[in-house]
């Protein structure tokens, strides 16, 4: 489940309509046009110039995940 089905699963199923996500992939950035903040670890530098261009507050994530 990616991108607008995964907004509509969020807001439709879990009933949640207000919501911040977390990811680091191109497929998540239909998700973030529904929130109020785009959270980010690991991305890529394309993705982060994507990021870089939107009106939403931003915060990175430094950690790494294996």
């Amino acid at each position: 489940m990616v991108g607008i089905n995964k907004v509509e699963f969020i807001k439709d199923e879990l009933k949640i309509l207000n919501f911040d996500y977390i990811g680091n992939s191109k497929k998540d950035f239909p998700i973030w046009q529904y929130c109020k903040k785009i959270i980010y670890t690991n991305a890529s530098s394309n993705l982060k110039k994507m990021i870089s261009k939107s009106n939403l507050i931003v915060i990175e994530v430094k950690e790494k995940f294996n």
